[in-house]
């Protein structure tokens, strides 16, 4: 199947209008799966060493014909470092392969190139559009060959069978900047495994397709009613060789259809059963315009496909992508533009066969590819081209490749020890770092908003969803069980922490305004400190931070010791520029030195660090200042970083003056120096 990854990258930085439900096409149900980005590119074949699936991997389509047995397709950084024991990798593209549900993976295949599609029928044949390249395997993956060479624009393939399938030319491919009405499209189909292929439908419209495993052809392309304005689908069906085809219906849409548009067909028996439109021309900040439908005899009738909303506001869809699994069952994807909605950006749903029901969202991340196994077992795409494993029906996802670091913050307890919230999927995975890596302890629901471990056996969390607002959580056994608490959480505005000690002792800030998903992003005053010395039973009103004309900037960081409380906290003053105050109790006092302001973390009442990052160079440089006499003297490292720049600051965290964690990248680096030096 063609995926809209490309579309859906685009339409971060673009804006929205429509408030209808879509969905992106997928395999049949006779087993085979498919999945890749609406994208072009080029490149040709190579070859690749074997290996694990590196964490720098950026997956652009999968393909799974089993619950445990698929592949991957996608880039790999040059920044990247090794996850599940591999190495790190050098750039360019792979193909992966997986035995074990995603918990190991293999190269199989290195080169350079763009992938395009991705479809797969059994665990021994797949078959991949690098660029104008064909590349199939019949064996699992051991040897991956060039099949063919496609005409320009080839933007999608699916196999039906082992012998049977199809390719999609699509003159509309978004980065080719066609003129409208120059968007030609055309159906090739292959009875021998890809080796050859014929040409069975052509259109001045883009046309799609797919096949059944007995070879029957189902194609729809958009055509004009008489003005351009109003458009119809048309959908069609062929047997045998497919050189003669027969209207089946034409069902208008509710919406004026572009040339960029994209129609799916998805089979379910054996038949055509389910066509989403997507049109890239009606997106916006708040979405994008689609339709879909169901038919229950093939494709000749047809009715809308409704489905439940429990987020009900001004976004509609960035995409919608639909599955149809080998046991029958559908799965659909919906995502929401992250620069103009609120979470969740990824909504889920699955057909139970007594109607549609909506699963747990992705609150953080959106949903650009899904392609469902079983009733049980799918795997979904989500940002950053990050692949996620669900095998209790879409209740709880696990990332697979890459492997999983935290991305929201790292509490380190020691110099062995630390834990981490949020990894690239699940905004409310609980992440433990022993010596094998990093791995999912626990999940919480919502997004995961602070994490604090004043020991090893003793945590909390604070947790944020629109539904059901913040909670507070405890855990006694390091993480992998939690309780929720009491309603003791201050009400009515954006909580920042707690911070918590050893014995209970409990501090946080509440203020108003900002995103209460990402609480130290910056809100406005009144900023109060709340306490509690029962971990957060009951909470009562401390102070009141003097602010005046000041601004919270974002980044705090407090400390218990004597029975008292000292923070840190980032600031734009009265005069436009940022600061670091210290605060004890009501009072505020300006940190001297200078540090950086981006952020901040206070280890004692005189001890603490804080860190930026300069991007202005090729490189980005860390720059890490500490102090162990509040602030009177500072040690100042630096550190270059191998990340791009788009990655935003990396995650640290200090348990002493000297010992300290730090993910970025991808990688996971310790200091036992105080910052000087990392390892």
């Amino acid at each position: 199947m063609r995926l809209q990854t490309a579309q859906l990258r685009t339409l971060s930085a673009v804006a929205a209008v429509a408030l209808t439900v879509a969905m992106a096409a997928c395999a049949s149900a006779t087993g085979a799966h498919a999945s890749g980005p609406r994208t072009s590119g080029s490149g040709s074949a190579g070859s690749g060493a074997g290996g694990s699936g590196p964490a720098g991997a950026d997956v652009a389509a999968v393909a799974f014909p089993t619950a445990s047995s698929g592949w991957a397709v996608g880039t790999v950084g040059s920044g990247g470092t090794a996850g599940s024991g591999g190495t790190a990798g050098s750039g360019g593209s792979a193909i992966w392969h997986t035995d074990s549900a995603g918990a190991g993976w293999q190269t199989q295949w290195r080169g350079s190139g763009t992938f395009v599609s991705l479809t797969a029928t059994d665990p021994e044949h797949a078959w991949a559009i690098l660029g104008r390249k064909l590349l199939g395997t019949t064996d699992g993956g051991t040897s991956w060959r060039v099949l063919t060479t496609l005409p320009k624009n080839a933007a999608e393939v699916r196999f039906a069978t082992a012998s049977v399938g199809v390719v999609i030319i699509d003159g509309c491919l978004p980065g080719l900047n066609q003129e409208p009405s120059r968007c030609p499209g055309q159906v090739l189909v292959s009875r021998d495994g890809g080796a050859a292929w014929t040409s069975v439908l052509k259109s001045p419209m883009p046309v799609f397709a797919v096949a059944n495993a007995s070879g029957k052809l189902w194609a729809a392309e958009p055509a004009a009613s008489g003005v351009v304005t109003y458009l119809t689908s048309t959908v069609s069906a062929s047997a045998g060789s497919g050189r003669s085809w027969s209207r089946l219906s034409t069902t208008r849409t509710t919406i004026p259809l572009s040339d960029e548009v994209d129609i799916s067909l998805a089979l379910s028996g054996g038949k055509l059963a389910l066509a989403s439109v997507f049109d890239l021309e009606s997106c916006a900040m708040h979405g994008c315009i689609t339709d879909t439908a169901s038919s229950g005899n093939g494709g000749k009738t047809w009715h809308a496909l409704n489905l439940p909303d429990e987020y009900p506001d001004d976004c509609g869809p960035a995409s919608l992508e639909l599955s149809t699994a080998g046991d029958g069952s559908v799965w659909i994807g919906s995502s929401r533009n992250g620069a103009a909605c609120a979470p969740p950006l990824g909504l889920l749903y699955r057909d139970t066969g007594s109607g549609w029901r909506q699963l747990p969202p992705w609150q953080l991340s959106e949903i650009t590819t899904l392609d469902a196994v079983n009733a049980q077992v799918a795997y979904a795409i989500g940002d950053e081209g990050l692949l996620a494993r669900t095998e209790d029906g879409g209740q709880h996802w696990i990332q697979v490749l890459p492997a999983p670091v935290p991305t929201g913050e790292v509490d380190a307890v020691s110099d062995g020890l630390a834990f981490g919230a949020q990894d690239g999927i699940d905004a409310g995975a609980i992440l433990r770092a022993d010596p094998a890596g990093w791995s999912q302890v626990a999940e919480l629901p919502g997004v995961v908003t602070q994490l604090d471990f004043p020991s090893p056996e003793n945590g909390v969390a604070v947790t944020y969803s629109s539904g059901s607002g913040w909670r507070l959580w405890s855990s006694t056994d390091g993480g992998t069980s939690w309780t929720a608490g009491g309603g003791g959480l201050p009400k009515g505005a954006v909580l920042i922490g707690p911070w918590m000690s050893a014995d209970g002792h409990g501090l946080l800030l509440t203020e108003q305004g900002g995103e209460p998903w990402s609480p130290q992003t910056g809100g406005t005053a009144p900023v109060r400190e709340w306490v509690t010395s029962d971990w957060g039973a009951s909470w009562r009103q401390a102070a009141t931070l003097p602010l005046g004309r000041a601004e919270p900037s974002g980044p705090v960081s407090f400390a218990y010791a004597n029975g008292t409380w000292t923070g840190w906290m980032s600031v734009l003053n009265a005069k436009s520029n940022f600061q670091i105050d210290v605060v004890n109790g009501d009072r505020l006092s300006v940190l001297p030195g200078k540090p950086p302001t981006d952020n901040v973390q206070l280890i004692g009442p005189s001890t603490g660090f804080a860190w930026s990052v300069d991007y202005s160079g090729r490189t980005p440089v860390l720059a890490l200042s500490r102090t162990t006499n509040g602030g009177h003297s500072w040690q100042r490292y630096t550190k270059k970083l191998p990340a791009n720049p788009s990655s935003g600051l990396p995650l640290i965290g200090f348990s002493s003056a000297q010992d300290g964690w730090m993910v970025e990248g991808g990688a996971t680096l310790v200091t036992v120096n105080g910052g000087r030096t990392w390892s």
